[in-house]
């Protein structure tokens, strides 16, 4: 493949591609061929449809995932977690901004941590996650400083010593490296009982390189734990996913025409209609206080049956319905 992206990733990478959106970046890591993804610029936001834990992609194969300078992939909190497994093999992200991680307690890993990003699943106990040059965000501030200061406390003097970070600003930390083995963390946790330490011998780790972490302060915008949306045909994904409780709207959206059947009397007269059969929340919340996200209809007439609740909310201005 020819790999171009306005001249940022190298051309002529064979088994590389790059993923456009959500749908072709889940297909490339499910793919055991492809040994490196180039993500775009200036990057998107995971779907719960192509990242769920209950229905995993399972690598079995190196990969590394490369970005551009400002890159952004939106990791949408804790609605990706454990939507992608690490086995036997090591996953390599490099150059790339991972924005709203949030903590999650993992079984032989230090718990609360957003370092460890919880989309990746390390499948005992074979398994490792390198993170070089990526930029974090969290609105979690204490699991990051708090599990650093508690790491090097309890850990051995050699691990200390291949351990360095700086608190750059209150609001931000830099890893200069951090490498932190699976054994030698249950070995040396006090609150594990030997019964449910990992095995000595497992080669499980995660490796931080120039890494840089952000702590995000809580905005009157920021506290709403949606997932966010940014176009129609997310929101459309979202609605008829079961799954799903609440949505946030991110940016001005429009649904169009030919991604919808034609207008209905009725919600069982052809296929492709909407069904919402569940409590639905659409919030929005602007930066720039007085402002509104649109939500365009498209002028698509009856398309959507609710026969459970919908509720808008917050920052939106509604047109063509």
């Amino acid at each position: 493949n020819q790999i171009e992206e306005g001249g940022c990733f190298p051309a002529h990478q064979p088994d590389s591609s790059i993923a456009y959106d959500s749908p072709s970046l889940a297909a490339l890591i499910a793919e055991p061929s492809t040994k490196a993804i180039y993500v775009t610029s200036p990057g998107y936001v995971l779907m719960p449809r192509d990242f769920t834990w209950s229905s995993p992609l399972v690598r079995t194969t190196p990969l590394t995932i490369h970005g551009c300078h400002g890159t952004v992939l939106e990791m949408q909190y804790n609605w990706t977690v454990g939507s992608v497994h690490i086995q036997d093999t090591q996953l390599r992200v490099h150059n790339i901004t991972l924005r709203n991680l949030k903590a999650m307690n993992r079984m032989f890993w230090p718990n609360m941590m957003a370092l460890q990003v919880s989309t990746f699943h390390l499948v005992p106990y074979a398994a490792s996650v390198v993170l070089q040059d990526v930029t974090l965000t969290t609105p979690d501030t204490r699991n990051v400083t708090g599990n650093l200061e508690f790491v090097s406390t309890i850990m051995p003097p050699d691990h200390q010593a291949n351990t360095t970070y700086s608190l750059a600003t209150p609001n931000q930390v830099v890893i200069n490296h951090w490498y932190l083995t699976q054994a030698e963390w249950t070995c040396n946790d006090p609150s594990l009982v030997t019964q449910v330490r990992a095995p000595r011998n497992s080669s499980s780790f995660w490796r931080w390189d120039n890494v840089t972490v952000f702590f995000e302060p809580e905005t009157r915008c920021n506290r709403l734990r949606g997932i966010k949306v940014l176009t129609g045909s997310q929101l459309r994904q979202l609605i008829e996913d079961p799954l799903i409780p609440v949505v946030e709207v991110g940016s001005n959206i429009k649904w169009n025409k030919n991604e919808w059947p034609a207008e209905a009397g009725g919600p069982f007269e052809r296929p492709g209609l909407l069904h919402l059969n569940k409590s639905f929340t659409v919030v929005a919340c602007h930066e720039t206080p007085g402002q509104r996200y649109e939500v365009d209809f498209g002028d698509l007439g009856q398309v959507l049956f609710v026969f459970g609740r919908m509720t808008w909310l917050g920052d939106l201005r509604m047109t063509n319905p």
